[in-house]
């Protein structure tokens, strides 16, 4: 995803844009996630673990991280954080450029097979009304 939306960036002469670039650059975003993906697992888990003896809960963090935070730990986190954002950017650059890429769209031609399959029917209310059927059967 990411290499189609270099080429198509590359072929129409635009440069990638970061969608939600109002958030800071994205090696400040993508750091930040994992921070707090790492506080969202540990902090809770420490406190409830210290929650009788307030003492503890330092201690409980670091057997926490030690136990649960491995370098692989980490390392899946990133690279899961990391296609994301990247299908993410690609995703929403090639949604842009599409009307670029193909001058004529076919949109109404494919309205019309549509409704030419279906019989003259619209697909989308043919489909609602099918689960609203299997939804009343079973």
């Amino acid at each position: 995803m990411g290499v189609v939306a270099v080429v198509a960036s590359w072929a129409l002469d635009e440069r990638l844009r970061d969608p939600d670039g109002f958030l800071g650059p994205a090696w400040v975003r993508l750091p930040a996630m994992v921070l707090g993906a790492f506080l969202v697992d540990v902090v809770p888990r420490s406190l409830w673990r210290g929650r009788h003896h307030e003492r503890r809960v330092f201690s409980e963090a670091k057997i926490l991280v030690r136990e649960h935070w491995t370098k692989e730990r980490i390392a899946l986190v990133v690279i899961g954080l990391t296609s994301f954002y990247v299908t993410y950017v690609s995703y929403r650059n090639l949604k842009n450029y599409l009307p670029r890429l193909y001058s004529t769209m076919q949109d109404p031609l494919l309205h019309q097979l549509d409704r030419w399959l279906f019989f003259g029917l619209i697909p989308a209310s043919v489909l609602a009304t099918l689960l609203l059927i299997w939804a009343f059967i079973k």
